[in-house]
């Protein structure tokens, strides 16, 4: 894949950004299990350059990983909801854009992508939360090449 992508950028062509977003404590947004089915959590984990933490940042405002979406389930925007792995349908679920801050936002809610008790260890799951000043809502998010 990364060589397809120095491929594509060599030949001028415009590549979402690809990478790890680091939160909390220097942990890595994680597919939980580096499993692609749906409905799979994601958590905090220690960032080891797996597949499980390779994100790529869709101009369409979409997270991916697996091919699959970031996704809000049922686009709900109840403090607390499951964030998990899903295919991508263009919905309003999968739409997300990072602040002057470093919060990833559910664009539809308002919401922002949150560490759930801004705990540290791994397999601690994220959720969607009300915006605040915790450093548990601020990632570093890949950047375009």
């Amino acid at each position: 894949m990364q060589g397809l992508r120095r491929l594509a950028a060599g030949a001028g062509a415009t590549l979402s950004p690809q990478g790890r977003v680091t939160g909390i404590g220097a942990k890595c947004l994680d597919v939980k299990g580096g499993k692609a089915a749906n409905g799979t959590q994601i958590q905090l984990y220690t960032c080891n350059g797996s597949a499980a933490q390779s994100w790529i940042l869709g101009k369409d405002g979409t997270f991916r990983a697996f091919g699959k979406c970031l996704d809000n389930a049922r686009n709900a925007s109840t403090n607390g909801n499951k964030i998990s792995l899903h295919d991508c349908n263009g919905s309003a679920a999968q739409r997300w854009s990072v602040n002057a801050k470093g919060q990833i936002v559910h664009v539809a809610s308002g919401k922002v992508l949150d560490v759930t008790g801004g705990a540290t260890a791994n397999g601690t799951v994220v959720q969607l939360y009300t915006a605040n000043t915790n450093k548990r809502q601020v990632w570093v998010t890949p950047k375009s090449a």
